[in-house]
């Protein structure tokens, strides 16, 4: 988790994406960001993130759950 009043920056500034990516130890294209303000996604998209709008739980829960299906079963020794 990044609080944007410990580290100065906020969204959707570049460096609050930056510094994500770079905790996360992922390239850009690696990430999928949920966020229900279209400016906060935009400057997502432009590092290269994968994006979705949060308006209706519905399709938030079909997409997520594509996704992860995408991506096949967890092994164990990531599951927590």
């Amino acid at each position: 988790m990044i609080d944007s009043s410990e580290v100065g920056v906020r969204k959707p500034e570049p460096a609050i994406y930056e510094l994500t990516r770079a905790r996360l130890d992922l390239p850009h294209e690696a990430i999928f960001f949920l966020d229900d303000l279209g400016v906060n996604l935009k400057a997502a998209r432009a590092l290269g993130w994968q994006t979705l709008r949060y308006d209706d739980t519905t399709r938030v829960l079909e997409v997520l759950d594509a996704l992860a299906a995408s991506r096949g079963p967890r092994s164990a020794a990531t599951t927590p």
